[in-house]
């Protein structure tokens, strides 16, 4: 995440392929670069409930946390995965 854009970038090694789109966000921070894998983070996007969804994270190797801006009961947490840069 940096400015007000999420590049979110992703990758399958045995089939060659590739994916990048960019999403306009709100952003509160520094700018930072996190792995996860996409399978995973659309599973916690699939739970959430209202269009507009609060990714909070501090560090690439700290928990991601989805919060619900329709239920603010609802936190979903995910795991970040070590990126080789």
């Amino acid at each position: 995440v940096s400015d007000s854009i999420m590049n979110i970038e992703g990758s399958d090694l045995d089939f060659s392929t590739k994916a990048d789109e960019k999403v306009d966000v709100t952003k509160d921070g520094n700018d930072i670069t996190i792995g996860v894998k996409g399978t995973f983070f659309l599973d916690c996007l699939n739970v959430i409930s209202s269009e507009n969804v609060v990714l909070s994270f501090s560090q690439p190797s700290r928990p991601i946390l989805f919060g619900d801006t329709l239920n603010s009961n609802k936190i979903v947490l995910l795991m970040p995965m070590l990126l080789n840069q």
